[in-house]
C-alpha cells in the first residue's frame, strides 16, 4: 500500500510540474509551489489527528517525498526554470504512466 502511494504522489508531481510549466512557465511554477504548500499543510493536519499505525507510516513517508519535491520546485522557481527541457528539470527523477500499447516495438 505505502509503495503504491509514493509512486502516485511522484508520478502526479511529475505530470503537474510539467504542466505548470508548459501552461505558464516559471509563472505557472510559482503557482503549482503554492499549491504544493496548501497540500503539505492538509497533510500535516491528517498526520496530527492521530491516525492508525500504518496510514501514519505511509503518510510519514509521503510528507519525506513531498517535502523533497516541495524544495526541488522551490530551487526551480528560485532559479527561473520555465520549460520541460531545461537541466534542471530534465535532471529530476520522474515518474510516468505508459500505456502497453504506447509500447509496441520494444
Amino acid at each position: 500500500q505505502g509503495q503504491l502511494v509514493l509512486a502516485g504522489s511522484q508520478h502526479y508531481w511529475s505530470i503537474e510540474m510539467e504542466e505548470a510549466m508548459n501552461t505558464g512557465g516559471n509563472d505557472g511554477l510559482k503557482v503549482y509551489y503554492q499549491k504544493m504548500l496548501a497540500q503539505l499543510q492538509e497533510l500535516v493536519e491528517i498526520v496530527r489527528s492521530n491516525p492508525p499505525f500504518l496510514i501514519s507510516m505511509t503518510l510519514g513517508a509521503l510528507m519525506v517525498i513531498d517535502v523533497h519535491a516541495r524544495d526541488v520546485t522551490q530551487k526551480m522557481c528560485d532559479d527561473g526554470v520555465d520549460n520541460i527541457n531545461d537541466f534542471s528539470w530534465v535532471s529530476q527523477l520522474r515518474y510516468y504512466w505508459e500505456d502497453q500499447e504506447d509500447l509496441t516495438g520494444l
